[in-house]
């Protein structure tokens, strides 16, 4: 992704004072006004849920979708391979309850 935001003139690397070969990367002016029509853009079309959706439906998909990463990037619950034969079952994305495994 820096790749191609460095591509499209939307970050810069600057110098690290801390890690020669590693360099930071900003937001061009470019960048920021991407960011900021993206940003824009998503709360024109949040204000079309007409309120339907509450503070507490965002959390839990937050939480839902954060777990779900989670599991993909290997972070996630134990595989029933990895917990042994007959676990059967195992935390849910969200780590609360039960959910089968099958």
């Amino acid at each position: 992704m820096v790749n191609d935001g460095a591509a499209l003139g939307l970050v810069e690397q600057n110098a690290n004072p801390a890690h020669r070969r590693s360099p930071l990367i900003a937001l061009t002016a470019a960048g920021r006004a991407a960011i900021t029509a993206v940003g824009d853009r998503e709360k024109v079309v949040l204000g079309r849920t007409g309120g339907e959706l509450t503070e507490a439906d965002v959390e839990g998909c937050v939480r839902v979708l954060s777990g779900m990463l989670a599991l993909f990037d290997g972070r996630g619950a134990e595989t029933d391979e990895e917990e042994g034969e007959g676990g059967g079952e195992r935390n849910g994305p969200a780590g609360r309850g039960r959910t089968p495994s099958g």
